[in-house]
């Protein structure tokens, strides 16, 4: 979920997580902590829950649903699809 694990989810601790691990405890600066490879400090895995938490937030939290919001939006055709008449007068066509 962080970006440190890219396979697919399958429950284990197989060397794939292993690896997605390590690299998140170096990059967080938690070697100091991690004195054996199957343990985990509890100030590490506090930390994690947080980054993840705020993770899922992040990608589940979105803008509130506007029904049509294309057709009303910046660039959006007038009803019928004729280009805007004021374009003609800002711009007459040369000859």
């Amino acid at each position: 979920m962080l970006g440190y694990y890219t396979g697919r989810l399958n429950g284990h601790w197989d060397a794939p997580s292993r690896a997605a691990f390590a690299r998140f405890i170096g990059e967080h600066n938690f070697e100091n902590k991690q004195t054996h490879p199957e343990a985990v400090w509890p100030t590490v895995r506090a930390y994690l829950k947080e980054r993840a938490d705020a993770e899922v937030a992040r990608r589940t939290t979105t803008a509130p649903i506007v029904p049509d919001a294309l057709s009303k939006g910046p660039g959006a055709q007038p009803k019928g699809g004729a280009p805007s008449s004021n374009r003609s007068k800002r711009f007459p066509a040369s000859k």
